[in-house]
């Protein structure tokens, strides 16, 4: 599973992403010392995934979250397609509770 991930970022530059220790890392080639940082848990989170994408392309949002719960050895985190579905299936269950004490409730 990589761990790095590199754009061209300009014609002249590239720009890369890194996981490191229990941060992800962007820097320009030039100045790898001036990286911007950020937790595992806001990348989870999808704090950072329009970034990812517009740089990355889309797949490597799910390859660096993947990247960081294999480091982290915790399961992987609901897409957002997987969130959507387990709320309709909340709802659909909250719907079906309230129709069966509906129905039990009248003599």
């Amino acid at each position: 599973m990589p761990h790095r991930w590199e754009c061209r970022y300009s014609s002249s530059e590239m720009l890369y992403l890194e996981l490191r220790g229990d941060e992800v890392i962007t820097y320009l080639h030039h100045s790898p010392h001036d990286a911007e940082r950020f937790a595992f848990a806001d990348v989870l989170a999808g704090t950072q995934d329009a970034m990812i994408a517009q740089f990355f392309g889309v797949a490597a949002v799910a390859e660096v979250k993947a990247a960081i719960v294999a480091q982290r050895d915790e399961p992987p985190p609901l897409t957002k397609e997987q969130l959507r579905e387990k709320r309709r299936a909340e709802q659909r269950r909250e719907r079906t509770d309230q129709e069966d004490h509906g129905r039990g409730s009248t003599p």
